[in-house]
């Protein structure tokens, strides 16, 4: 199974990082995650399938270390999951909760 994930994230102050990349779950290899602007690797990731309806992602800077962790869960009902992100010591940053449209 693969996924793709296109993001873009609004920090304080208004700049914006727009990022992107392809990956397969649970096959082993990093993948680099690119920023849409330069095309260039700002960090690595790798996806993980849990279950049916649970993704880990595991990311980690180009040199090896580690940054950190995101749960996806999909809903029962399919039409929302969340997604829980923590740092590399496991404290959450943000909890996003997206709903079909």
């Amino acid at each position: 199974m693969s996924g793709h994930l296109a993001s873009e994230v609004i920090a304080e102050g208004g700049s914006i990082r727009k990022g992107e990349n392809h990956t397969k779950y649970t096959d082993g290899p990093w993948y680099f995650r690119n920023d849409q602007a330069t095309g260039k690797a700002n960090d690595q990731l790798m996806m993980i399938k849990v279950d049916d309806r649970t993704w880990l992602r595991v990311t980690r800077t180009l040199d090896g270390k580690a940054l950190g962790f995101m749960i996806q869960r999909l809903a029962e009902d399919n039409q929302s999951f969340t997604s829980t992100n923590l740092n590399a010591d496991g404290k959450i940053r943000s909890v996003s909760v997206f709903e079909k449209q």
